[in-house]
């Protein structure tokens, strides 16, 4: 939470979007650590509030690498928490919280896609931004702002490559991950 991308992103309308991103890693990893019914209602009502942020890149963003690290961890998994609990089981609950947390922020994204589907100045900005394609080398971008494109930061970037639209969270929450998964395979495959 205290990484540069934040700091980077205070004033912008990126920035309390990006802010929601180690909440949903939070309530995720609580809800893998025990895969109760109460933590599956927690993961809906955090992730319900976090999409009530509003930016729907960086929320895509956001939902997209929650879901292949709970995906990552689900798969990776020798020894269930709990001796009841199955992959299956552990993966519908999850997905119960999602369809719970899509109910909870209904009444906000409705009236948005209805202003999208009738307004043809937001659907062209939408329906352009979805036909953007982002190359797998614009991945480094989420690690430092200014090593593919720091026109923001530098006049001239080091590197000149193809338009990259991947929003800098920082390396913080990227290290939290991989030093959670560290700590994964150190417990032999099982939920520490």
């Amino acid at each position: 939470m205290l990484s540069g991308g934040l700091n980077q992103n205070v004033g912008s309308i990126i920035g309390q979007t990006a802010a929601c991103l180690p909440l949903t890693l939070y309530v995720t990893r609580r809800f893998l650590d025990r895969p109760s019914w109460s933590r599956t209602a927690v993961v809906a009502v955090g992730y319900a509030a976090v999409s009530l942020s509003s930016l729907p890149p960086v929320l895509i963003a956001i939902f997209g690498f929650t879901t292949f690290y709970s995906g990552w961890m689900i798969a990776s998994a020798g020894r269930m928490p709990d001796p009841g609990t199955t992959r299956r089981r552990l993966t519908g609950r999850l997905l119960v919280a999602v369809v719970l947390s899509l109910g909870l922020s209904a009444f906000y994204y409705f009236p948005f896609l209805d202003l999208i589907r009738n307004s043809s100045q937001v659907s062209k900005i939408y329906h352009d931004a979805g036909l953007e394609f982002q190359q797998p080398i614009c991945c480094h971008q989420l690690v430092s702002p200014t090593l593919l494109d720091g026109s923001e930061v530098f006049v001239e970037p080091a590197l000149r490559l193809p338009l990259c639209r991947l929003y800098y969270v920082g390396i913080v929450p990227i290290l939290a991950a991989l030093w959670s998964a560290g700590t994964w395979v150190r417990e032999g495959g099982r939920f520490p």
